[in-house]
């Protein structure tokens, strides 16, 4: 079965420590994207070639490592994406993958 708004197989599903956000991916239609755990409704969809995903456990925060090994960093609550780079000392991620 496919979530509504996949046109391929997800491959991976992850639920928000807090339990309000699930995240879905399809390597078919190359897209993450982010449900309300209560309503089943589409928030967010985000396009790119991804291997490995992480939410925060309150749901603001999304980070994917793509296969050319480039990390996003999106805040979820202004919806914009969160520069990576030396200036920003906010955030350190580290994303594994363990395959």
């Amino acid at each position: 079965m496919l979530p509504v708004g996949h046109t391929g197989p997800v491959i991976s599903i992850l639920q928000s420590g807090n339990k309000k956000i699930i995240a879905t991916y399809s390597g078919s239609d190359k897209t993450i994207k982010l449900w309300e755990t209560n309503s089943g409704r589409l928030l967010r969809s985000y396009t790119g070639d991804y291997e490995s995903m992480f939410l925060t456990y309150d749901g603001k925060y999304l980070v994917a490592d793509s296969a050319h090994c480039r990390s996003k960093l999106w805040d979820l609550i202004n919806d914009k994406v969160v520069p990576l780079n030396s200036a920003n000392k906010k955030f350190r991620i580290a994303v594994s993958n363990n395959s």
